[in-house]
This record gives C-alpha cells, sequence and structure tokens, in this order.
C-alpha cells in the first residue's frame, strides 16, 4: 500500500475506493499484533511461578479483557479480509460491473443506514414505553430493538403484544412493518437500481478494461514481438 501511495501520489491514492479499507485493514493487523505482544507478555509477567502472589487475579483479568478485544479485531480483520475478495473481482465485466455498483452505492447507503437507524429507534422506544412493563421482548431498549428487528422477518409474537397492547399494539405493529419492509427495504433497493444504472451507463460510455482483457492483450503484444 504504501508503494502504491508512492506510484500514485497520495493526492490520488485517498480517492481510491478501496484504500480507506486498505489502511483500516492494515491498521487492525498492526493493533492485533501489538495486543498478542502484550498478551505474551503479559502472561509471562501475571502468572510467574509462585502461584501465591496476591495481585496475580487482578493481573490476570486485565490480561484477560486484553485477549478479549484482541479475539474481537481479529474477527473484525477477517471479516474485512474477505470483504476485500471484490477488490479482485475485476476478472470479468460483470464481476467489475457488481464491484463497481456496491462502491458506487456505499454514500447513499450510509445515509439510509441512518435515517433507517433514527427510525428504529423511534419505534424501539414507543414498543418500550408501550408494554416494556409487561414483555420481556421489550423490556429494554435493547430488547425492543432486537424484538422489532425480528418482527422485520415476521418473527414477533403478536399474539402477546396485542394481548397487552390492544388495538394499540396492532397498530404499532402495523406501522413498523409498513415502515421497514415497504418503505425503507424499497428505498434500499431504489438505491441499488440506480447505482447500477449509473454504472452501467458509464461502462457504455467508457468501457473498464478487465483483468482478462489486459491478459490477452499482453499475451497478444508478446505473440506479435
Amino acid at each position: 500500500e504504501l508503494d502504491a501511495c508512492r506510484a500514485l501520489g497520495a493526492d490520488r491514492y485517498k480517492v481510491v475506493s478501496w484504500a480507506y479499507l486498505d489502511g483500516l485493514n492494515i491498521s487492525l493487523f498492526v493493533l492485533s499484533g501489538c495486543l498478542q505482544a502484550y498478551n505474551v507478555l503479559g502472561y509471562e509477567i501475571a502468572i510467574p511461578g509462585q502461584i501465591e502472589d496476591e495481585g496475580m487475579l487482578i493481573r490476570v483479568a486485565a490480561l484477560s479483557r486484553s485477549q478479549y478485544f484482541s479475539d474481537k479485531i481479529e474477527a473484525l480483520n477477517g471479516f474485512l479480509l474477505w470483504l476485500k475478495l471484490f477488490k479482485y473481482v475485476t476478472f470479468n465485466r460483470a464481476l467489475t460491473r457488481m464491484g463497481r455498483v456496491i462502491g458506487a452505492c456505499i454514500p447513499d447507503i450510509l445515509t439510509y443506514s441512518f435515517l433507517f437507524f433514527v427510525v428504529l429507534v423511534a419505534f424501539s422506544l414507543l414498543g418500550h414505553l408501550f408494554c416494556g412493563n409487561e414483555l420481556q421482548n421489550f423490556s429494554t431498549m435493547e430488547a425492543a430493538m432486537l424484538t422489532i428487528l425480528r418482527a422485520m422477518f415476521g418473527d414477533i409474537d403478536f399474539d402477546s403484544l396485542v394481548a397487552v397492547s390492544g388495538v394499540t399494539g396492532f397498530i404499532y405493529l402495523g406501522l413498523w412493518i409498513i415502515s421497514s419492509n415497504v418503505i425503507f427495504l424499497n428505498m434500499f433497493i431504489a438505491i441499488l437500481k440506480e447505482s447500477y444504472s449509473q454504472v452501467s451507463e458509464a461502462e457504455k460510455n467508457d468501457p473498464t478494461e478487465t483483468t482478462w482483457e489486459k491478459i490477452l492483450a499482453e499475451l497478444e503484444r508478446r505473440r506479435v514481438e
């Protein structure tokens, strides 16, 4: 990545679609490595030969927290590494188009996600205040958010909600289903469709050379030479 930054220049490198993901990926690798080194050294210090050390449990607890965060960072890094496969799906035009569509719709998806989160919190708060004292699924804000997210896919105890809240619960759940499945889901599909249309139009005006085409061109050049 440093070599790519040197070759392209810092200003050009910063506008490359995958530059930020690569930077985050490498930073997490470094952070995970530092935590692993700390864990190894901390283990030698926290658990010496004498088990009767009175402060050992405190040091072991701190070490376990460090290992916990290290595991979570490695899990996130593994997730990002698999996502980076999209960076290399330029072998044919269909895969190239898919990767460009995903990159093009990210800003709109982030805006959409913020709006969806606002509505999600509003409905969660409403459900928590409506029936938080009667239903365990709405007893806390976290539980309410998880419950209505599951309700998007039909996984909810509808009878209990109506039994506790009556018509109010029916209206509440109906409004949430309409908002989440009908409005927001269709907005998400519309964003993808618009991005796909823009990328397809751009490809018609300025076709992107795929990796396969580059390989064929290089082979042809060598054959001619």
